[in-house]
């Protein structure tokens, strides 16, 4: 009976210590949010997000070959540019910081314990960690930078791809002998 309630007793104990209350990991989060200057990294994320993409655009359009008479698919260049505003403009309102804020505070909780959480606080709140986060702009940039260059070499390649694959549909299709209609 002893050991009965012992072993109760021990699995309440080691229950209790394991659960952290949730309402105290989200004021964490929301803390280590703040000290992380969230709110203007997701909006500077965006911002330079927002300015690549037309220059990615142009140099994707110039890689896309012209059929036979010298036509490019696709919208033209000012219809691509009304396009792409519109779109900005909509994942801008979807992506205000206020609005994904609670979601953010959710992911950070349910990642990271509270320990952990203080932690990464007490980081972001040391010299190293402002450090860091003031040079997070240029970094996301240069990461950016990166990112374009990559797929820029990377973009012939998949034309070419894109080119034999629609060769190969276009010879499939040529070689299937043509059923008379009923």
């Amino acid at each position: 009976m002893r050991l009965t309630s012992f072993a109760a007793a021990f699995v309440i104990c080691a229950v209790a210590v394991g659960a952290e209350e949730p309402s105290e990991r989200h004021r964490l989060a929301e803390n280590l949010l703040d000290a992380m200057d969230m709110g203007t990294q997701i909006t500077a994320s965006f911002d330079a997000m927002k300015a690549v993409i037309p220059a990615q655009l142009k140099q994707m359009e110039a890689l896309v070959p012209a059929d036979a008479e010298g036509r490019k698919p696709g919208v033209g260049a000012e219809q691509q540019k009304e396009m792409m505003g519109k779109i900005m403009e909509m994942c801008a309102e979807e992506m205000k910081w206020e609005e994904i804020k609670p979601d953010y505070i959710d992911l950070y909780a349910e990642t990271f314990s509270a320990e952990e959480l203080k932690e990464l606080i007490a980081f972001y709140q040391s010299p190293a960690g402002k450090a860091f986060l003031a040079k997070q702009p240029e970094l996301m940039q240069k990461s950016m930078q990166l990112s374009q260059k990559t797929m820029m070499r990377l973009m012939p390649k998949i034309m070419a791809m894109r080119a034999e694959v629609a060769a190969e549909a276009a010879k499939e299709t040529a070689d299937k002998p043509v059923e008379p209609s009923k």
